[in-house]
């Protein structure tokens, strides 16, 4: 084998050896004195996960659903305290009891118990690594400006479709 197939051994064998680091769990007690486990490293698949979960739950054509993402979007808190739940539901053993729920307005009481315990807050102040929490923030600003983008196309899209049907009704009244 050549020095530059070794070097590109040894350097996959170094991507195989970070990729484990997002398989390990740990532990941590909270201020209540209950134990929770969770994950210390936010893999890129995960947040992409929970952005996609974020979109559905945006998008959700159920009134309920609806009403609560309205509440989330309704401003920067919201938006990324809600972020926030659905890490501790990705990341932490929480996610377990919430992983069947597919509907937004089933994860409310869930959300609404973490948040108003402080619970939501400490998992984010004390357990989570700030560097998997900029990482994540990261995500959350691209994603969003990806959303923005879209909306940008589609708006401009729809403005131009509207401008070319009325120059084809005024060739179409003016031939009559």
């Amino acid at each position: 084998m050549s020095k530059e197939e070794t070097k590109n051994l040894s350097q996959l064998d170094g991507i195989l050896k970070l990729a484990d680091k997002y398989e390990e769990i740990e532990q941590h007690t909270l201020a209540n004195g209950e134990l929770i486990e969770y994950y210390p490293y936010f893999s890129a698949t995960k947040i992409n996960e929970i952005t996609e979960e974020f979109y559905n739950y945006s998008n959700s054509e159920d009134k309920t659903d609806k009403k609560f993402m309205d509440t989330v979007l309704e401003n920067d808190f919201n938006l990324v305290m809600f972020y926030y739940f659905l890490a501790v539901k990705k990341f932490t053993h929480y996610g377990e009891q919430m992983k069947r729920i597919k509907k937004v307005k089933s994860l409310v009481p869930y959300y609404n118990a973490l948040l108003e315990t402080g619970i939501l807050q400490e998992i984010v102040d004390d357990v989570f690594l700030f560097e998997e929490l900029m990482k994540l923030n990261e995500m959350i600003g691209k994603h969003l400006g990806r959303t923005n983008a879209a909306l940008e196309i589609m708006t401009a899209q729809s403005e131009e479709l509207e401008k070319r049907r009325q120059d084809f009704q005024k060739t179409l009244n003016s031939k009559k």
